[in-house]
């Protein structure tokens, strides 16, 4: 019977290859070989037909040198329309396997792995931060194959897996002997696997075979033979567009974008998988490494083709033909393909607006802010000139950047500024679009209209706005704000470098981009002005795009100096320099406009019935009126307002009331503007007493408006000064025309223009409605308190947040005035200013020591929420002056009646408590505000008056042991920001800024006031030696060893730079005046004191040896002060006598100053800082704090601060209290040691600590109380508890002094109860500390290890030596007992784990694979496992009874250093260096989930339960639901656990540990974390929640 011929629809199966190799192997795999068919001529590819089975097969390869994912994917695309009825493909090849389970010659299959596809695209993602994300996912493999896999893997545990296969290969072998005997396997194909970072070797450019195997042979991995002939895998491939270069990107990839589950590594199968179902099978034929092995790939690809027909074999043809036509498949992908990369877009714009709607703004700073809609523009007729002048600067090539318009109070700088923003809001009148303007940005300052006032979110609103109005802009925005999502709280500079101008920088267009800045003038901090005008001027560096920035202000001198330093960046234009006869006509044709309209107006609604006459107003109204206002427009448009009023409808009476004030030859030109309207609100008083009344109202209604540091609104007004709302309202009616007064009650009253408050409170201006700024603040400020004391807002958790750790930054700003309304924000901001304002004074028990008393903690809460806790600061010091003022003149009465005056006041000493508790915790308190009542009060000194008074609102939670400090040290507060040593500070003349220079290379300057940093100048290429401030305070030189850079302090622009080799790091030092230079003579041990000029020696001081390194000069030059190891020499510069030497440092002198005096000496050694009596030589203090070397001191020009620099990288400052002598007990001993290590007993009663001193101490578990102090160099608890082993410590060499802390050889058991000896172990030798320490799991052993490369063991009740394990080269690492304790493991610097019989000391047997150290090990509880973690990242699973290599777990990105067995054995938990804890399967090696915990865990465990892992850093609560569905996905860390500088609850944030509570090391027992610090101090935290 004749064949019915083939059709292209015949085909259902797709076979893809990449090499001629692999089309080869798939031909012959075919059964039977089909003849061709006709192509389309679009369609490129070459194929084969044939048929496996019932299967009829299109087999096509890529074409010769292509290779990757889209020439593949180009291939299956036109196999779709050339064979319509194709169901799935097959992508079967050769790839490159990943170590150690896969080896050369075996088999992958791409199969799903938890949520990870077959397949996976690894270089497909994008970059965040630092960080590369993969994104995007393929399918999985046609349901129909997965299942035959399944079906196939189920005969395969019948049978080997690679019985089938060499079935295959056998009957090929019969049929084509020849192609078998040059693809199958043979005896010279070697399987070698080099170490990851051993790479291929190439010989002058041309690689040679062998090489590598001759020369590197230690560096091959060494592997257990292999029964099996093949193995086949399931599970990831990862497929990218590039090749892998080494072993380390291969290991990178498949640990940190794919948690380890990679097999392989190929080129096309995600081409392919992409858009067509489809299933990848490959042999592997090398490891993805630079050894690339082309004598695999003929085998490799023989043995994939055998098993894509054995699978092909055991799929059913009937499900097959159910399934829907790929090209059908293809088309419904196609569509939602389409749908996800339009969602995508959009999600990907909502993150960027996300990102962006972060930038803080200055609410109605814009010019068309909804507050300001109805403010004028410049009528078409007026200031014609100015406009074109300005139009040409902006649109041509002029060099100048900046348009300075200056003019007088009320002369139109802002109108003409809204007009300018008007203009070219939408476009330009330019000629062609190469010259095209669009406005960017714009910020209207306005003083007392808060952040309007002030440069605190300048830069950040124009970033905002620039983004807004240029698209191009955002991504380089987000880019920006992605990287260091807190860069608005930065120095102004940093904003404008990272937020305008590198943003800037990165556009390409021929855009010319206008920015306004108007009122300049009006923001409240000169040193801000002068960097806004500097910073912008450097606008003029960036070429990618045009920048024109026109800035408007009245001619004031701090905005004068600024821009005459600048004098080739702008081009100023005087306003109120315009000729007369052009003022008088622009204001002339404004008055022409209006008046008619407000006629016609008028006479819509006649409010007497009778309309004005069409020639009103006359021409000569209009001349006199326009006299009176030149040149102020505000006086114009003051007026048209009057005049325009609906509430007193009559322009014709008000136009003749203004005319009469034209003749008030007193009254200035303000006065004639401003007094038609307030005459006004006298209108119908009857009596005196009504007129004094309705003044007396304006004064406290208005008075207030006009002096309130922000506006506030009818009803919060109403409600900060107690009044009836409809008085507010009354007096408020009639002033419509000065002041801007919205219909919505809620919405601020503003002033329309400054001049009217210059008019009320100017003494030039003096009227009976003038208001004295003096006493209306002194009003406010009672009114303020008032309402800060009656308030129900002000309370605990004012916002109702619950959390102690939530974050300010997610406070919805609706809720925030929702709790606290708009008028108790600005009393709890402003309260103290208008103190001051007001000449308040103030003592003990007044009304602000009440409110202090009762509310100061929900005062600092409510700063800290609305993000103002910085200026509480200031708001101290501010009440500390007005509390000074008051005990001045109550000391100069106290001197003048010849007694004494009084010590510090009651209130004097809460502020100074209040100072010590903001700065301490400003930090924290600004990301968390409830933290205040968590950790401020909680880690408060004992004595703190604040913590004593507010003791009760410590949450019950919060169980803090043993104690606190007794009482606040002298450190005010730590400046970090540094990234490395502090070498030089210096504080300016004036005391208000620190400069700090580093070995980072950067200058940072400080405000000492709120500890903020300032300025942030980088230039030098080194690190920097010095830094020291001008006399002008203005300017600041830095020195490094390129040389000298000078700047200016206000922009931080580098002015002026000196090269040359300046070496500032050599032992010499300049006197004050420069006149003189010290040096040293290394050979003959002299310093030598020289002229600077002359060179001449004036003085030679003698010196025992040339240790000196540390030189400081007097202020006078009269003493000079040389630090040497361990004490400081004073010498007089003139006679060169030698005055004193002062001895107490324990390590070497590493800064030295000299207080401005001359009277004080500061030393600085590794983390202390001595102060001495320059006369006496007397110890006066010691300030600790500090975690290193103390590189740079510097006094405060008062001196009456301190500041200190480390190499710890953190500046410190400290309250010096001058004569204050210290107890000699308190000068003993040594400097505190570093906390590190310490470990609860079994049963969590006791807590052992050592610290870097080998002192070992024993605290109570519960209570933190001190119990024993042992001396050694390691400690074992025994496991009931009872008992603590402490092996003995060497002979330390601190700082050149030998201290014995005991005989380093041997081993004492002491009893933790009562402390006695029990034992005392000898049989090391004395030469060799006792390192490890480890108990049997009985008790009844001791094993002990020392540098001898030795273990012991010793009968611990007896103390008798039982066994000498000679061990291994050097010893790492003291494993714990089996369970049963019959074995003992121990480990190696030479990367072996040896396990021994604990009673016969026989060696069971030596574990060797891992690459490097290892770190950790651990039994199974049944003893039959081992686990260890290494340096090399992995983790090796071991047989523990046979020594077999079971497993290899390798996803961790740092070293293992922490493992652990589940109780029932199934998982295994890891910590590692990468400071993630990993839980296992440990059957299949999968992770489940991954913990992220900020923290490297030293020590991990299961619980009982399995419910929990117990850390050294707390708890973590496993999570079994998630675990089982979602293995794969992070999870959070739980429970009660210290994450970098918090401890967590749930996850999130709970209390924050102060600098000198920090964690050195930690443990957790029964529900208490212990951790001890840099200072030996251990710190107890209970969770009231947790027990076992």
């Amino acid at each position: 019977m004749t064949s019915v011929p083939l059709t292209h629809q015949d085909y259902s199966v797709g076979w893809v290859c990449a090499l001629k190799e692999e089309l080869a192997v798939a031909i012959v795999m075919l059964e039977k070989e089909h003849p061709d068919l006709p192509i389309p001529e679009s369609d490129r590819n070459a194929y084969t037909l044939g048929s496996i089975g019932d299967h009829n097969i299109a087999i096509a390869a890529l074409p010769e040198g292509d290779i990757g994912n889209n020439p593949a994917a180009t291939v299956a695309t036109r196999m779709t329309c050339t064979f319509p009825s194709i169901k799935f493909w097959l992508m079967v090849g050769i790839g490159g396997g990943v170590p150690p389970n896969v080896r050369l010659g075996d088999i992958v299959v791409g199969t799903p792995v938890y949520n990870l596809p077959g397949v996976v695209q690894w270089d497909s993602g994008i970059i965040e931060g630092e960080k590369y994300r993969r994104i995007g996912t393929l399918d999985k493999a046609p349901e129909v194959l997965r299942a035959a896999i399944t079906k196939l893997r189920a005969r395969h545990e019948i049978r080997r897996a690679h019985t089938g296969i060499l079935s295959i290969l056998e009957d090929l072998r019969r049929k084509e002997p020849d192609f078998v005997l040059r693809y199958g396997k043979s005896k010279d194909l070697k399987d070698t696997l080099f170490e990851t970072n051993n790479d291929h070797v190439v010989i002058e450019g041309q690689e040679v075979k062998d090489t590598c195997q001759d020369r590197s042979r230690e560096k091959i991995m060494q592997r257990e033979a292999r029964r099996a002939e093949l193995e086949i895998h399931y599970g990831v491939i990862a497929s990218g567009n590039s090749v892998i270069k080494n072993g380390r990107q291969r290991d990178q990839i498949d640990k940190e974008l794919l948690e380890g589950h990679t097999l392989c590594f190929e080129m096309e199968a995600a081409g392919v998988t992409n858009n067509h179902p489809c299933l990848c099978i490959r042999g592997i034929c090398d490891y993805s490494d630079t050894h690339k092995n082309y004598d695999w790939q003929k085998h490799a690809a023989l043995v994939a083709a055998a098993f894509a027909k054995e699978l092909l074999q055991v799929v059913a043809p009937s499900q097959v033909n159910l399934m829907p036509p790929a090209a059908k498949v293809l088309d419904e992908v196609s569509k939602v393909k389409h749908t996800i990369k339009c969602n995508l877009e959009a999600t990907q714009k909502i993150d960027t607006d996300f990102a962006l709607s972060r930038l803080p703004f200055a609410k109605d700073a814009a010019f068309n802010a909804l507050s300001d809609e109805s403010e004028p523009r410049c009528h078409p007729e007026t200031r014609i000139a100015l406009l074109e002048e300005i139009e040409n600067w902006a649109l041509k090539s002029e060099n100048r950047c900046i348009f300075w318009l200056k003019g007088m109070a009320g002369t139109g700088k802002s109108t003409v500024s809204r007009t300018v923003c008007q203009k070219y809001r939408h476009g330009t009148t330019a000629v062609d679009i190469t010259s095209h303007c669009q406005l960017g940005a714009s910020f209207f300052f306005k003083r007392g209209e808060g952040d309007r006032g002030n440069a605190s979110k300048f830069f950040s609103t124009l970033a905002f706005q620039l983004a807004q109005d240029i698209p191009g802009l955002r991504p380089h925005l987000r880019k920006a704000l992605d990287a260091d999502p807190t860069i608005f709280t930065k120095a102004m500079k940093e904003q404008f470098e990272k937020l305008i101008l590198e943003p800037l920088s990165e556009l390409s267009t021929s855009l010319t981009t206008l920015i306004v800045i108007d009122a300049l003038d009006e923001c409240d901090d000169e040193d801000h002005i002068a960097k806004i005008v500097h910073l912008l001027a450097r606008v003029q560096v960036v070429t990618s795009v045009k920048l024109r920035i026109m800035i408007t202000s009245r001619p004031e001198l701090p905005v004068e100096i600024s821009f005459v330093k600048i004098p080739d960046e702008h081009r100023p234009f005087i306003l109120h320099d315009i000729p007369l006869p052009t003022i008088t006509h622009d204001i002339g044709v404004f008055l022409k406009d209006e008046l008619p309209k407000i006629r016609d107006d008028y006479n819509l609604f006649p409010a007497s019935g009778k309309s004005i006459s069409p020639d009103w107003p006359t021409e000569r109204n209009m001349d006199d009126l326009t006299r009176m206002a030149v040149p102020l427009f505000i006086f114009a448009a003051t007026m048209c307002r009057f005049m325009a009023e609906r509430w007193d409808p009559d322009p014709v009476g008000k136009l003749i009331k203004i005319l009469q004030y034209q003749s008030a030859g007193s009254l200035t030109q303000l006065g004639r503007a401003y007094l038609p309207v307030l005459h006004q609100m006298l209108k119908g008083a009857a009596t005196a007493t009504d007129r004094e009344n309705r003044l007396r109202e304006f004064r406290d209604i208005i008075g207030s408006i006009v002096i309130l540091f922000e506006p506030l609104s009818r009803i919060s007004l109403a409600n900060l000064l107690c009044a009836p709302t409809d008085i507010v309202d009354r007096r408020l009616h009639v002033l419509h025309s000065v002041l801007r007064i919205p219909t919505n009650p809620r919405l601020p009253v503003r002033v329309f223009h400054l001049s009217f408050r210059d008019f009320l409170v100017g003494a030039e201006h003096k009227t009976e409605f003038s208001i004295d700024e003096t006493e209306t603040h002194s009003k406010i400020a009672f009114q303020c308190l008032q309402l800060l004391m009656r308030t129900p807002c002000l309370k605990r958790d004012i916002c109702s947040l619950r959390k102690p750790g939530f974050l300010r930054v997610n406070i919805d700003i609706p809720l925030l005035q929702e709790y606290l309304p708009a008028e108790v924000q600005h009393a709890c901001c402003y309260w103290t200013h208008h103190l001051e304002g007001g000449n308040h004074r103030i003592c003990d028990q007044d009304e602000i020591h009440n409110l202090l008393n009762q509310r100061f903690l929900y005062w600092i809460e409510a700063l800290a929420i609305i993000g103002k806790l910085k200026d509480s600061l200031s708001m101290i010091a501010r009440l500390q002056r007005l509390l000074e003022v008051r005990q001045s003149f109550r000391h100069r009465l106290a001197l003048a009646n010849s007694a004494k005056p009084k010590k510090s006041s009651v209130l004097d000493g809460f502020l100074n408590d209040a100072k010590h508790f903001v700065l301490m915790n400003r930090e924290v308190l600004d990301i968390a505000p409830l933290q205040l009542y968590s950790s401020a009060l909680t880690f408060a000194p004992a004595t703190s008056i604040i913590r004593k008074m507010f003791l009760e609102h410590i949450p019950d939670s919060i169980v803090i042991l043993p104690t606190v400090q007794e009482s606040w040290s002298a450190m005010l507060y730590a400046l970090e920001g540094h990234t490395g040593r502090i070498n030089s500070l210096q504080f300016s003349r004036n005391g208000k800024l620190l400069a700090s220079g580093s070995a980072d290379g950067k200058i940072k300057l400080w405000d000492l006031a709120s500890g903020n940093l300032q300025q942030t100048l980088e230039g030098h290429s080194g690190e920097v030696g010095w830094v020291s401030f001008l006399p002008d305070g203005k300017q600041l030189t830095s020195g490094a060893d390129e040389g000298i850079q000078q700047w200016d302090i206000a922009s931080g622009i580098l002015l002026q730079s000196y090269k040359g080799h300046l070496d500032p790091f050599l032992y010499k030092a300049f006197s004050p005046d420069g006149k003189q230079r010290v040096s040293m003579s290394l050979a003959d041990h002299y310093v030598e004191l020289r002229d600077t000029a002359s060179g001449v020696q004036l003085q030679r001081f003698k010196k025992d040896s040339i240790d000196s390194q540390e030189f400081a000069f007097s202020s006078d030059g009269k003493q000079l002060a040389s630090g040497s190891l361990i004490d400081i020499e004073l010498w007089d510069t003139i006679s060169g006598v030698l005055l004193q030497i002062f001895e107490g440092h324990t390590a070497p002198v590493t800064s030295l100053t000299f207080s401005p005096d001359g009277n004080q000496l500061a030393s600085g050694s590794w983390k202390s800082i001595k102060l001495w009596d320059t006369t006496s030589g007397v110890l006066l203090q010691i300030f600790e704090g500090h975690t290193d070397d103390v590189t740079s001191l510097a006094f405060s020009p008062d001196g009456k601060q301190l500041a200190s620099g480390s190499a710890d990288k953190a500046i410190s400052m400290w309250d010096i209290a001058p004569g204050t002598l210290l107890e000699s007990d308190e000068v003993a001993g040594h400097d505190p040691h570093c906390i590190v290590s310490m470990t609860f007993s079994p049963n969590g009663k006791q807590l052992a600590s050592r610290s870097s001193d080998s002192q070992i101490k024993l605290w109570d578990g519960a209570s933190g109380a001190l119990l024993q102090i042992h001396v050694g160099g390691s400690m074992a608890f025994s496991p009931d508890g009872k008992q603590l082993a402490v092996g003995g410590s060497k002979i330390l060499s601190i700082f050149g002094k030998q201290l014995t802390l005991g005989d380093c050889s041997n081993i004492k058991l002491w009893d933790t109860v009562s402390g006695a000896l029990l034992q005392d172990f000898e049989g090391h030798p004395n030469s060799f500390m006792i390192t490890w320490l480890v108990f049997s799991l009985d008790g009844k052993w001791l094993a002990s290890e020392s540098y001898e490369k030795t273990i012991k063991m010793w009968d611990a009740a007896s103390g008798a030596l039982l066994q000498n394990l000679e061990s291994h080269s050097v010893l790492d690492m003291l494993a714990p007992f089996s369970p049963d304790s019959k074995q003992l493991a121990s480990a190696s610097h030479d990367n072996a784990i040896k396990i021994w019989d604990a009673a016969s000391g026989a060696l069971l047997q030596n574990l060797q694979g891992h690459s490097d150290q290892i770190l950790s090990a651990a039994f199974s509880s049944n003893g039959k496992k081992l686990a260890s973690g290494s340096h090399d990242k992995t983790i090796r699973l071991w047989n523990a009874r046979t020594g077999d290599h079971l497993r290899t777990l390798q996803v961790h990105s740092g070293s293992v250093k922490a493992i652990a067995f589940s109780p029932d054995g199934k998982q295994l938990a890891s910590g590692s260096h990468d400071k993630t804890v990993k839980l296992w399967d440990a059957a299949s090696g999968w992770v489940q989930q991954t913990f992220d915990t900020g923290e490297t865990i030293s020590w991990l465990s299961f619980r009982k339960d399995n419910a929990y892992l117990e850390t050294n850093k707390g708890l973590i609560r496993i999570q079994r639901s998630q675990a089982d569905i979602y293995p794969l996905q992070t999870q959070p860390t739980k429970c009660y656990f210290l994450k970098n500088n918090w401890i967590t609850r749930d996850t999130e944030p709970f209390l924050w540990l102060p600098f000198e509570y920090r964690a050195t090391a930690s443990d957790w027992r029964n529900g208490v974390l212990a951790f001890g610090n840099e200072f030996d101090r251990i710190t107890l935290f209970r969770s009231p929640f947790e027990s076992n």
